[in-house]
């Protein structure tokens, strides 16, 4: 059932990427200098349309996922603190049993 869900998102978002790839081949100037104007030849580069679009939204999901790692830092480290605690409760419920059962 999971791998027929997956195929059937799957499937089509590559259908419609493939479409759109084919769709957008004509090449694009992409200048990364904001004070250059239309001229700019130091920070620019020439790739197809799809190339630049599929590009900015792998960029942005990297992004967006570097931000939520650094946000959910503090919840990561309270669980390895519980999980620390956890196994220091535990050995100490173990060496407490191991005393009441040698002591009658």
């Amino acid at each position: 059932m999971k791998r027929f869900v997956r195929l059937a998102i799957m499937l089509p978002a590559a259908f419609v990427l493939l479409v759109f790839a084919v769709a957008n081949r004509h090449s694009v100037k992409v200048s990364l200098d904001p004070f250059g104007g239309a001229e700019a030849v130091g920070l620019s580069f020439s790739a197809p349309l799809f190339v630049v679009m599929i590009g900015a939204a792998m960029f942005g999901v990297l992004c967006g996922g570097v931000a939520s790692w650094v946000a959910h830092g503090k919840y990561r480290k309270a669980a390895r603190s519980a999980r620390t605690e956890t196994a220091r409760l535990r050995a100490e419920a173990v060496s407490v049993r191991a005393q009441t059962a040698v002591t009658p």
